[in-house]
Formats: C-alpha cells, sequence, structure tokens
C-alpha cells in the first residue's frame, strides 16, 4: 500500500498536526526591535514540518553570540545538494544576559553603527533537542537561509513544478546583477508564484490608441492623456481587443505554468508524457462525457482560445458588419473579469495538502528583525499552511478550478450569428465537448429585441443575466451550468436570469425567470438591453421605448448619429450593454451614403436622464442640448383699476439667462476653424447668415453639431423665427464635403 510521504516515520500526534491541522507559525513570534535597540520576540506558537510544537514566552534579547551547531542539523541542510560538503553555514545565538564571548546587540562604536551586525539576518527558532525540548533562538544569513529553503522545499511546490538548472538560479543577492532581487516583496513573488500573475486591465473606448509609454508622470497637466477625436468606431475596438487578448494570453500561459496540476490532474501527466492505460489519455471525440473539471481542461482550454483568436482574425479581415464589434468587447470583457475573478481567489486559497515533512523538520524562521512597522509578507517567515478543509479553502479551491472551465464554456457558446463565416470556425475545435442532438436555443430565433434586469456591472460576473452572445443549449455543457459556482453546487442553474430564458426547448420553468418584470427586481437596477443591433434606428428606438413602456422602467432612449459620438464621450458615455435605472441609453447609428439607411451600429450609456420637451422623433444627434424650462402657461389675470404695483418690484428679465444658455451651446459647438457661406444651405439668406453670423455661427460644423432641441434657445439668441432642423442636416453634408 502507498504510504503518504514519509509518514511512517511519524507518531500518530505528530501525523495528525503535519496532515490534518497543518504547519508553521500559529500565532504571535513576531520580531522587532525595542525603544533600547534591543531584539524582542513576542510570545506564541508553530509547529515544524514533521509535527514538533515549537512555544516561546514574551523574549528580550541584548546579546549574540557564536553558536556551534552540535547536530550539523544546518550544515547539512544547506549542503543537500552537494556532493562533497564543502559551504558552511554560520550561526549567531541570541542571548538574554552577558555571557562569556558574547556581544551587545547594541551598537558600541561608529564602525558598528555604519555597518549594522543585524543587517541580512534572519531570526530562526531551533529544536536543538526534541527530548529535552531545548530550543534555541538563532540568526542565520539571509544568503544562507535562501539556500537552505532552495535545498528544502521551495521548488517542490505546485507553485514552482521543476526546479530550475544552476545557471538560471535565481541570485537574488548578488547586488552587481541588474535583475538581483532585494526587497522582501520580490523575495516573496519569486517564491509565491501566485503573486507573479497580474490582474488584467481593459482599456476604456476613447484611449485605445494611448501609448502609456509616452505618459509623463511629471507632466501635471496630462495632455498626452486627452483621448482621440479622430479614430474609427472599428479600429478604436480593435486596437482595444487586440492587445487584451495579448495580455490575457501571458497571463493564463502563466497560470497554466505555475498551477496547471493544481486546476487540471491530466496536466501533469500529459506534460510528463504520460502511459498508454492513463485516463488523461488520449482526449478523442468520443470522450465528450468523460471531460469535466478534473480532466484535460488546459488542453481544451488551449483548443478553444486558439479559435477565439482566429474568429478575432477573420472578423478584423472583413470588418464587417460593424455592429457586431461591441459583442466581441463585451466577451473579452468577460474572459477578463472572469480571470480577475479566478485570481483573486487563488491569492486568498491555502492548499497545501500532504505537506513535505523534510521542509523544515526542527525550525521555524521568524522572520527579518524589523524597525519599521511593515503588513507585508516575508519570505523569511513561516506561514502557516493547512489542508484545504478548513476556512472554505476546499470550496475556494473547487471555484478556481470552476472559473477556469467557465472560461473555457464561455468561448464555446460565444457565437453571433451575423458574422459567423466558415472561414471563422473550425469543428475540430468542437469535438471534444460538442455533444448529439445538441441544439443551441437561439439557432432558430429572429433575435428580437429584449430587456433583461440584471445586477450591476460592477458585481462579480456569475451574479450578472447571462449576456446575448452566449447561445444556449440543451447540453450539459452549455453556460447556464457553469455560469455562477454556488448556483451550480446548490442546482440552482434554472435561476439565472439571460436573453435565451424563453426560448423552447427552455432551461428553466421558472415564472420569475421567463418573465421577471412581473415580479419585484428591487434587486436588479440594471437593464440588459440586446438584440437591437443592425435595426433601423427607427424601429429599434420604438422596439425600446414599447418594451420600457410595457414594463414601465425609468430610462431614456435616445439615437446619436456615429459622427456626434465624440460629444457624448466627453459627456462621460460608456458602453456597459445596457442601462442602470434612471440613466440614458444610446442607440448609435450610421447612414448609409448610397442608400440613406440609418442601421444601430453599437450602443452606450450615461447615468442620468434628460427631459426633453421636444417630440421624440426630433431628439437630434449632436449631445444634449442644454434643458430649457418651459414655464406653465396660465391665463392673465385682469388688473383691476384701483391696483398699483408691489413696490420695489420690477418685471423679469430673461436676457441674461437666455445669453448664458445660447454661451453654453456655442461653448458644446466650439469655435468655427474658417468660415463657410451659409447661403449654400436651402433657406438661409443672405440677411439671415447675417444674424448667424452675428449669433456667433459661422461654418457648416457648428450649425451640424445643434439639434432640433437646440433651436428654441437658438431663435431666442438670434431673433429667428423660421429655423429648420433640416438646416443642421444639410450642414452636416457640407461640411464633409463643402
Amino acid at each position: 500500500m502507498a504510504v503518504c510521504d514519509n509518514i511512517i516515520n511519524l507518531s500518530p500526534i505528530q501525523a495528525t498536526r503535519v496532515k490534518l491541522l497543518g504547519v508553521g507559525i500559529a500565532c504571535g513570534l513576531e520580531v522587532f526591535r525595542d525603544t533600547q535597540c534591543y531584539i524582542s520576540i513576542t510570545k506564541g506558537v508553530g509547529v515544524t514540518s514533521n509535527g514538533h510544537v515549537i512555544c516561546l514566552s514574551d523574549r528580550t534579547f541584548k546579546y549574540y553570540r557564536k553558536y556551534d551547531d552540535p547536530k550539523k542539523y544546518f550544515h547539512d541542510l544547506i549542503n543537500c545538494k552537494k556532493e562533497k560538503e564543502t559551504k558552511k553555514c554560520e550561526l549567531w545565538e541570541l542571548i538574554p544576559h552577558r555571557e562569556e564571548n558574547a556581544t551587545s546587540i547594541v551598537p558600541q562604536n561608529a564602525a558598528s553603527v555604519d555597518k549594522p551586525f543585524l543587517e541580512d539576518k534572519v531570526v530562526v527558532l531551533y529544536l536543538e533537542d526534541e527530548a529535552k525540548l531545548v530550543v534555541r533562538v538563532l540568526l542565520i544569513e539571509q544568503s544562507d537561509m535562501w539556500e537552505i529553503m532552495k535545498c528544502g522545499c521551495i521548488f517542490k511546490t505546485h507553485c514552482i513544478p521543476t526546479e530550475p538548472k544552476d545557471e538560471q538560479d535565481i541570485s537574488i543577492f548578488d547586488k552587481d546583477q541588474h535583475a538581483a532581487l532585494h526587497s522582501d516583496e520580490e523575495l516573496y513573488h519569486a517564491v509565491n508564484k501566485k503573486y507573479m500573475l497580474k490582474e488584467v486591465a481593459v482599456r476604456r473606448f476613447g484611449y485605445g490608441h494611448i501609448d502609456i509609454g509616452d505618459l509623463d508622470l511629471e507632466d501635471q497637466d496630462e495632455t498626452k492623456l486627452e483621448p482621440g477625436s479622430g479614430y474609427e468606431f472599428f479600429s478604436e475596438y480593435e486596437v482595444i481587443i487586440d492587445s487584451t487578448l495579448k495580455k490575457l494570453d501571458d497571463e493564463i500561459d502563466k497560470l497554466h505554468n505555475f498551477f496547471g496540476c493544481m486546476i487540471d490532474p491530466c496536466h501533469c501527466k500529459e506534460k510528463d508524457g504520460g502511459s498508454d492505460d492513463s485516463p488523461c489519455n488520449p482526449v478523442t471525440p468520443g470522450s465528450a462525457t468523460e471531460t469535466g473539471l478534473q480532466m484535460h481542461n488546459i488542453k481544451i482550454f488551449k483548443r478553444y482560445f486558439t479559435l477565439i483568436n482566429k474568429k478575432w482574425g477573420a472578423y478584423k479581415k472583413y470588418g464587417e458588419p460593424v455592429q457586431s464589434v461591441q459583442y466581441f468587447y463585451d466577451f473579452v470583457k468577460d474572459l477578463v473579469k472572469t480571470f480577475n475573478e479566478l485570481l483573486h481567489e487563488l491569492h486568498e486559497l491555502m492548499n497545501e495538502c500532504c505537506p513535505d515533512t523534510d521542509c523544515f523538520r526542527y525550525h521555524l524562521m521568524l522572520g527579518r528583525i524589523r524597525e519599521e512597522v511593515s503588513f507585508q509578507p516575508s519570505v523569511f517567515r513561516q506561514p502557516y499552511l493547512q489542508p484545504p478543509i478548513y476556512n472554505g479553502n476546499a470550496d475556494r479551491l473547487q471555484q478556481i478550478r470552476f472559473l477556469h472551465w467557465r472560461m473555457v464554456i464561455m468561448m464555446k457558446c460565444f457565437y453571433i450569428p451575423d458574422w459567423e463565416r466558415e472561414d471563422m470556425s473550425d469543428e475540430s475545435y468542437f469535438d471534444v465537448l460538442k455533444m448529439e442532438n445538441e441544439k443551441r436555443l437561439g439557432e432558430d430565433s429572429d433575435w428580437p429585441v429584449r430587456i433583461t434586469p440584471s445586477r450591476l456591472f460592477s458585481e462579480a460576473l456569475g451574479k450578472q443575466a447571462i449576456p446575448f452572445y452566449y447561445n444556449l443549449s440543451n447540453s450539459p455543457y452549455s453556460l447556464q451550468h457553469y455560469w455562477d459556482y454556488y448556483a451550480t453546487k446548490h442546482n440552482r442553474e434554472d435561476h439565472h436570469l439571460s436573453y435565451f430564458c424563453k426560448e423552447d426547448p427552455a432551461y428553466t420553468q421558472l415564472t420569475f425567470v421567463q418573465h421577471p418584470f412581473l415580479y419585484s427586481i428591487d434587486q436588479y437596477p440594471f437593464y440588459r438591453i440586446e438584440g437591437h443591433t443592425g435595426m433601423d434606428k427607427e424601429e429599434a428606438r420604438k422596439a425600446i421605448v414599447d418594451l420600457k413602456k410595457k414594463y414601465r422602467l425609468p430610462f431614456t432612449v435616445i439615437a446619436v448619429d456615429l459622427n456626434d459620438l465624440v460629444n457624448w464621450l466627453d459627456r462621460g458615455a460608456e458602453h456597459v450593454a445596457g442601462v442602470k435605472q434612471g440613466g440614458t441609453f444610446i442607440l448609435l447609428y450610421e447612414e448609409n451614403e448610397e442608400n440613406h439607411e440609418t442601421n444601430i451600429i453599437g450602443d452606450f450609456y450615461l447615468p442620468y436622464g434628460f427631459a426633453i420637451t421636444i417630440s421624440p422623433d426630433a431628439v437630434g444627434p449632436a449631445g444634449p442640448a442644454t434643458p430649457v424650462k418651459q414655464p406653465e402657461e396660465k391665463a392673465p389675470e385682469e388688473k383691476k383699476s384701483d391696483e398699483k404695483e408691489p413696490e420695489g418690484k420690477k418685471p423679469a428679465d430673461n436676457t441674461k439667462e437666455g445669453e448664458e444658455i445660447w454661451g453654453s451651446v456655442l461653448k458644446r459647438i466650439g469655435k468655427a476653424a474658417k468660415k463657410d457661406d451659409l447661403k449654400k444651405i436651402p433657406g438661409i439668406k443672405g440677411k439671415t447668415e447675417s444674424v448667424l453670423n452675428k449669433a456667433g455661427i459661422t461654418a457648416f460644423s457648428q450649425l451640424a453639431k445643434l439639434t432640433a432641441a437646440d433651436i428654441p434657445v437658438m431663435a431666442k439668441a438670434t431673433g429667428l423665427d423660421d429655423i429648420k432642423e433640416d438646416w443642421f442636416k444639410q450642414a452636416k453634408k457640407l461640411a464633409k464635403n463643402p
């Protein structure tokens, strides 16, 4: 029978401590310099890697002396790799009182101050005699401690799967080398590889072209941070998606290299070649039912990630339909959000199953001697390592595997029929997870406009509604089964809100999921609006407004021309695939110059609404006009002949207020670079042009940025009563082709 590690050499009590309870510093044993420059250690307790308990009361040490290790314990540790025992490990013992050959810890001369003895030393508790419980408090050079750690156990964990070769060794104490590691943080990250993984951040739309390397940190004006205005809608998203996929690919590779064996038990066997009778071999099209959270995760992940890059490359090649680019952007953000959630759980994970009992058999590292307050962990302090049954770590480990698998299923289910072409997909990537008679819920649908309540986009992805671009199916590898860890754990996959919750065959029969707006939506302050891209702007707007009225939802819908998108971005518009309660949902459309069709190519969101008194059809494309308060009309009361005007009361003068409002409009449309002949616009004569010039409008580009909502303010400022909305449309065409 196989025995776990060398447990046979441990007593039952030791085995229980090491394998079931944990090893390392349990509490206390903090090292610091007190006000008199002595070394103090707080009371505490720890367990060595072979199950010996070391306790210490509050102690203060004033002296140190050379220590000769009678059992050659540290000498053997530091020379574990060498055939001939050549390296000597110097040790000093800390003592509380003056004894023969002892030296004071407090510097006694200038030389001691310039080069403190305690610099670069690590404090170690050493169980010299386990029978008599003799414990020594020792000092050791940190360079020697690093050599002992490399011999002992830091390269035997799943964090560092293989020990580096001699020429690849980490020379962290060679101060002549440029790549030398000095700080506790760098040392800690070098050993704990999970901290070498970095969160992936996604650029905001409008800032994708900014080169971070060109930013001047000393430039208080941050002029180079100005967002672009001449970029194209598609190319801006292209830059963002390209860079994000590259960063995500790099971090995923590190995740697989450092933690592949923890995520997928087959990963290590496949790297080593595996055996013919291994359950991990082979991955075949007929083995779909044998694939799951424990088998081939990494191999399948890489196949699907290759597919996604292939799809994206083909989409860039065609560049159309442009309205699908936001779906790809949202999908990439979902992958990033899932990876970052996985990384957060990984940082909290303690998963020390069957620790190596030879790591620190008779000693505990307490860390460097600090003079400053610090809460950063140190590689030279023994952490308390537990098996994953404590503090939710077993659940956390499963959640990490779950999130990794969710990314696989997200890539499998990602589907946009508008641009799925034959050369964008490769069925060989689907063989492993494709099920017989699999039916996508939205395969035969006309993809109507739908609004789905959801939690906010700032919450964990699994708490939000499942987006439109994940085509769910009746397969066990459909995303509703892997969207949220706790929903899957408690068999509540049918509780997920999604675009496809009404399809047949439905994945849910719950009425509050199929018809969520008939029930309380207090917990859902966000509305996903999907299915409108590619539609005519008026049809899309009408469909959304009808649903808004049907469900009595508090948000505003407006349509914006692509040429005026910058104006809305300047007001804080962001793409979030929906709208928050009380916000404004912006339908972005582009006019086809040949057939003059105006189709929706995207959407944005503002966190506030607008109250515009004009008709909905007149909502213009150039951004929100300055709101004009329309006073209630009341029938004038007849003034009695004997009534007198109240003293000190003067008629209201709205001239100043009107000038301020018109001034804000002029500021929004900007100054003209050159003067245009406004008489080219039908309906504008010489006299009208003079009035407009006097009011500050001298160019087509300025008129093009005005909307029907600006007409009342413009009429008041100019005195013109025949202003037409068509002037603005004509000015837009002339601004492009003067």
